[in-house]
């Protein structure tokens, strides 16, 4: 969960509630959500549905998952690549 302190506060922002609104929709404290998006702790699991029915979206992206996918296929294809000029540079030796 490398992204949800940042997208927890990002997505609060974007639909104009603050940190107060977010805890009065899920019955805690206004603090428990400062920890979150200052990543000092993390929502109960149990909470993530609800967390991205507030900010209508996915769990998915609320975690971070579509970064977490980029960075894998970014690497992937740098990968890739070097290992194909690593196979042209030994057929061409």
């Amino acid at each position: 969960m490398l992204y949800l302190s940042e997208n927890l506060k990002k997505y609060r922002i974007l639909k104009n509630l603050t940190q107060e609104d977010v805890a009065g929709y899920l019955g805690i404290t206004p603090q428990s959500v400062s920890k979150w998006e200052r990543g000092e702790s993390y929502p109960d699991i149990t909470l993530l549905p609800a967390l991205a029915n507030i900010f209508e979206t996915s769990i998915d992206l609320l975690v971070g998952m579509d970064s977490i996918r980029a960075e894998a296929t970014r690497y992937n294809i740098h990968k890739k690549a070097v290992d194909c000029q690593r196979q042209w540079d030994f057929v061409f030796e």
